[in-house]
């Protein structure tokens, strides 16, 4: 009998020591690192036009067209994330006597709630700096503008989470940005169809990996 009882005592000390701590959810490896590097690239479109082509084609907006961005991003919870960033946006048209160009650096702070399958709802802040157009055909429509606060709401659906691989986590992301850029010095030029005030609002598809 005590044979027994021994037997039944070791058995189940096996299972129990044989029994993961952490199991897995569909096999995906946990995350372990909070801080992760981002790197981001997308399309955006909006603002009002700065320059449009003799046609009536192309035009340099204020709030196209190519964004870049990288930083980090930190996850506080298994729900929620922080991500800073620093980039750089620009749209612009070319001709045969040069570039027309409207330039610009940011930095945006954005938390994020992360919800159960990955994808992520965030609502934060983006301050653009240096904003300028510039025109060589035409220097009397070069502009600079005031440094711009708006706010960001971005929605990202998850790609892969938590990967095996290189990139831990990818997303392709649809965004809004609010903001709208002043002239330095209030200067007003309303022969020139100019104004104090130019909407510099945005939508956005971007896409965006995590290392």
């Amino acid at each position: 009998m005590k044979v027994v009882f021994a037997s039944v005592l070791l058995c189940c000390s096996l299972a129990v020591y044989a029994e993961p701590e952490n199991p897995q959810i569909n096999n995906q490896p946990a995350d372990t690192d909070a801080l992760d590097f981002m790197l981001a690239a997308g399309i955006t479109v909006g603002g009002e036009d700065l320059r449009t082509t003799s046609g009536g084609e192309v035009s340099v907006s204020s709030g196209g067209m190519i964004y870049l961005a990288a930083g980090g991003v930190y996850h506080v919870s298994p729900n929620f994330d922080v991500q800073a960033a620093f980039g750089y946006h620009i749209d612009q048209v070319k001709a045969e006597d040069g570039t027309a160009s409207f330039k610009r650096t940011f930095i945006e702070l954005l938390p994020f709630y992360v919800m159960d399958g990955g994808n992520r709802l965030g609502i934060g802040f983006t301050q653009v700096m240096s904003p300028k157009y510039t025109d060589p055909l035409d220097s009397t429509r070069n502009r600079t503008f005031d440094n711009a606060n708006g706010m960001v709401i971005e929605y990202d659906w998850s790609l892969a989470k938590n990967s095996s691989g290189f990139m831990k986590d990818s997303y392709i992301g649809f965004r809004y940005v609010n903001l709208s850029y002043e002239t330095v010095y209030g200067i007003e030029l309303p022969d020139r169809g100019y104004t104090n005030s130019v909407d510099g609002s945005y939508i956005g598809l971007l896409i965006q990996g995590n290392f």
